[in-house]
């Protein structure tokens, strides 16, 4: 018989939490997004009462607006231009995320699709692990946490 001695010893910092919030900021209903503010910023109080070590990011995404395809010789290029996605890197100051989640705007509504792919495609750069504390990607030694906001209605599943 073998035996193999494994290191089960995880290489995390219990307490260094690096928490990702991807928010559907082209929602039609601003009173949604007030509640979820609200509830953001108890959860940010909350994390940091239980001392961990909390970084916070935050990405807006909103809806690709419908453009028209104007072709070769309109002028007009034929691929959607308009800003869809707002990152805001990591930082570990508790007044700074409030502020940030407080700034939270309803923007898009009149979009046709969801931006989000492109907002979970900057979650995956900002997870990518990075041994520089004062890095805008996750730390290695961190427990990495994402979390979706996002609106949809029935009909769109």
């Amino acid at each position: 018989m073998f035996y193999f001695a494994v290191d089960t010893a995880c290489c995390r910092n219990d307490k260094n939490l690096d928490l990702i919030l991807v928010t559907d900021c082209g929602t039609s209903n601003p009173a949604l997004l007030g509640h979820l503010k609200t509830q953001l910023c108890y959860l940010v109080n909350a994390i940091f009462e239980k001392a961990f070590h909390l970084r916070l990011a935050l990405i807006c995404y909103q809806n690709h607006q419908k453009q028209s395809r104007g072709g070769m010789r309109s002028g007009k290029p034929p691929i959607n231009s308009i800003h869809v996605v707002h990152t805001l890197n990591f930082t570990d100051n508790r007044e700074e995320m409030k502020n940030s989640i407080k700034n939270l705007r309803c923007f898009g509504k009149g979009g046709t699709t969801k931006g989000l792919a492109d907002g979970l495609a900057s979650v995956l750069r900002l997870s990518e692990a990075d041994d520089n504390p004062d890095s805008s990607k996750c730390r290695r030694d961190a427990i990495k946490i994402c979390i979706l906001l996002c609106e949809y209605k029935k009909e769109e599943y």
